[in-house]
């Protein structure tokens, strides 16, 4: 069954008045083949109860914050991601390990979108640029269609998601990165590729000529 992986967006408000500010997440979809829409999860971050920066991984988009109701793909700025010829399920299996690990980490959320004060701001839009690097897509230029750098706030932020992360490549030619942390990458049957970056990180090969 086809399976497409994209990027979405919705206006950030308060009751019915919409801000200038987009709130990010990704959409796993898998179709028939007549293009008819069987399922679609969702990975997305969130502001938990505690203070923390959470995640949502591979959740139903129909029961999660991000429902799209009467919304088109249109209006969600929905922008197929470009995967460089990998299956999309591989890559997807990826991206929901990594944002687990972000919600194990209870980072501190952070409300400071215009980045005024030191720290390490971070928000939902962070976590999915970050999942876009963990799976090798270059997250400063992917965007929703129509969204601008500036309408997503704390998109990025890479070097603050101090995570210690520890992936497993999936059955197939993976490409998986390390950032800040201590991260342990560890390849699987086939030729995957994986890449260390700052941080003290691991990587594991299997059998493959990782």
């Amino acid at each position: 069954m086809p399976t497409m992986i994209a990027i979405e967006a919705k206006p950030l408000g308060v009751g019915d008045i919409n801000s200038e500010f987009h709130h990010l997440y990704l959409v796993k979809t898998v179709t028939d083949s007549q293009g008819r829409i069987l399922s679609e999860k969702v990975i997305r971050g969130s502001f938990e109860s505690d203070g923390s920066l959470g995640a949502l991984a591979d959740v139903d988009l129909a029961s999660s914050p991000d429902r799209r109701g009467s919304d088109t793909f249109e209006e969600r700025h929905r922008t197929l991601l470009d995967l460089g010829g990998r299956n999309a399920e591989d890559v997807w299996k990826v991206m929901v390990q990594h944002a687990v690990n972000i919600d194990a980490a209870r980072l501190p959320y952070s409300f400071g979108i215009y980045r005024q004060l030191p720290g390490g701001d971070l928000n939902s839009n962070s976590v999915v640029a970050c999942v876009l690097h963990r799976v090798g897509i270059n997250w400063s230029v992917t965007y929703p269609t129509g969204i601008r750098p500036g309408e997503a706030p704390l998109y990025g932020q890479l070097q603050y998601l101090n995570v210690n992360d520890v992936l497993y490549e999936t059955a197939r030619n993976d490409r998986i990165y390390g950032d800040v942390g201590h991260d342990s990458l560890f390849g699987g049957a086939l030729n995957g590729r994986l890449y260390g970056e700052s941080g003290s990180d691991r990587l594991y090969g299997a059998g493959g000529s990782d």
